[in-house]
């Protein structure tokens, strides 16, 4: 859908992720969350 992301955690350790996503002139930042 426009304006989601699917993010494939399968490979990623538990834990929390911070990130940023940047297009144009918009950046948003967060965190995210991974508990297996």
């Amino acid at each position: 859908k426009e304006g989601q992301k699917l993010i494939d955690v399968r490979n990623l350790n538990s834990g929390i992720y911070f990130y940023t996503l940047t297009t144009g002139t918009l950046t948003r930042s967060g965190k995210l969350v991974v508990n297996h």
